[in-house]
C-alpha cells in the first residue's frame, strides 16, 4: 500500500483556517475486501474455538460472529486511514507533528500537542 500526502484544512474556535499536510493510505475495493475478510476470519476463528467450551458455546460464538459482522463492516467502509498530520496549529501558530486519530478517517478532532486547542480536521477535497 502506498502512503500519499493530502491536503487538510484545520480550524480551532475564534482563529483563522490553516492548512495542513496528512499522510494517508487509501484502500481500493479489493484491500478493503482482504481487510475485512481477515477480520471476519478472526473472528469467525474464535467463535469455532469456543465452541466446544461448555458453558461458552451459548454465548461466545454468537458474540464472536456479531462482532465480526460489525468490524468487518467498518473496514469494508473505511476507504482511507490517517498516518499522521502536519503543520502550522491555527491557534498558536507553531508548527506541529499531530498523531493519527481515532478513527482514523476524516473529519476529525485533536488537541493541539503545543497549546492544547482542540483542531477540526477536515479533507480539502
Amino acid at each position: 500500500m502506498t502512503t500519499e500526502r493530502r491536503s487538510v484544512e484545520a480550524s480551532s474556535f475564534g482563529h483563522e483556517t490553516v492548512g495542513m499536510t496528512a499522510s494517508v493510505t487509501p484502500f481500493d475495493r479489493p484491500a478493503r475486501l482482504r481487510r475485512a475478510a481477515s477480520i471476519f476470519g478472526l473472528f469467525l476463528l474464535g467463535a469455532l474455538l469456543t465452541l466446544p467450551v461448555p458453558g461458552l458455546h451459548l454465548v461466545a460464538p454468537p458474540v464472536f460472529l456479531i462482532a465480526g459482522f460489525v468490524f468487518a463492516r467498518r473496514r469494508l467502509r473505511q476507504e482511507l486511514q490517517i498516518q499522521g498530520i502536519a503543520g502550522p496549529c491555527p491557534a498558536c501558530g507553531a508548527p506541529q507533528q499531530l498523531p493519527a486519530p481515532s478513527p482514523p478517517t476524516f473529519p476529525a478532532t485533536l488537541p493541539c500537542p503545543g497549546c492544547g486547542e482542540f483542531l477540526k480536521l477536515d479533507e480539502l477535497r
